[in-house]
């Protein structure tokens, strides 16, 4: 994976666990099945490679990381 694909993917990854962090203080189960869902989507589109498709999926991510 290049570091084109890999960086903003994991830049996005780290804002929404410390998003989901502040949303879900003091509920542990709630903050741990938002995170296996959350890595789940990611690996879903890990086989992505256009880079379009995937600042799209990450704006779609950041859209729903600012409702929370």
């Amino acid at each position: 994976m290049s570091s084109f694909v890999y960086k903003p993917t994991l830049m996005f990854y780290r804002r929404l666990l410390r998003t989901m962090m502040k949303a879900f203080t003091g509920d542990r189960v709630m903050f741990h099945q938002c995170r296996i869902e959350a890595r789940k989507k990611i690996k879903e589109n890990a086989e992505l490679r256009d880079p379009v498709e995937i600042q799209q999926k990450i704006f779609f991510g950041e859209e729903a990381r600012d409702l929370l």
